[in-house]
């Protein structure tokens, strides 16, 4: 995904609004390549400072990393002559959540894209759900939602604060 572009582009991004997720093995990215396939697709965001503090590179700042190597460690060997680039105890997203943003259209279609360098041991299992495709679709459980529910949540709005959340608190 690096360097794609025109048809083949055109044709991931087809599959990402079809399927609402697309896996794509054997990539080798860094920041910089990361944000070059952002420009290619659209206009990259900035989150506010509060998420992902420290985790930025500040020349790169649509980039945000989620785990516990700061910028400059690829890995976990790079923490051993730079102990300070290792986060000790950090526990990003180790909960259900949904990816989203908070914009009105046109600006609301956001698209993430996730990029393992390591994966732990232990955790590190990452699950995705297209849960508007499963509203569409009907396929919330049974009871959860009343027909007359399902009607009022298609125009609802949810307000949050990442004051509220404890990796950015």
């Amino acid at each position: 995904l690096a360097d794609v572009e025109g048809d083949t582009l055109a044709a991931v991004l087809d599959a990402v609004w079809r399927h609402g997720v697309v896996c794509v093995e054997a990539q080798a990215l860094d920041a910089a390549a990361m944000l070059r396939l952002a420009h290619r697709v659209g206009e990259p965001l900035t989150l506010p400072p509060c998420f992902f503090e420290g985790m930025r590179d500040p020349a790169l700042p649509q980039v945000c990393r989620v785990g516990n190597l700061r910028p400059g460690a690829e890995s976990a060997a790079d923490t051993s002559t730079a102990p300070e680039l290792l986060v000790r105890g950090m526990k990003f997203a180790e909960y259900w959540h949904h990816d989203g943003n908070f914009y009105a259209p046109p600006r609301n279609a956001v698209l993430n894209a996730l990029h393992a360098k390591v994966v732990p041991d232990v955790g590190g299992a990452t699950r995705f759900l297209d849960s508007t495709g499963a509203l569409r679709a009907g396929a919330a459980p049974a009871g959860v939602f009343s027909l007359d529910e399902l009607a009022a949540l298609a125009h609802s709005t949810l307000t949050v604060s990442a004051d509220c959340i404890s990796d950015f608190a």
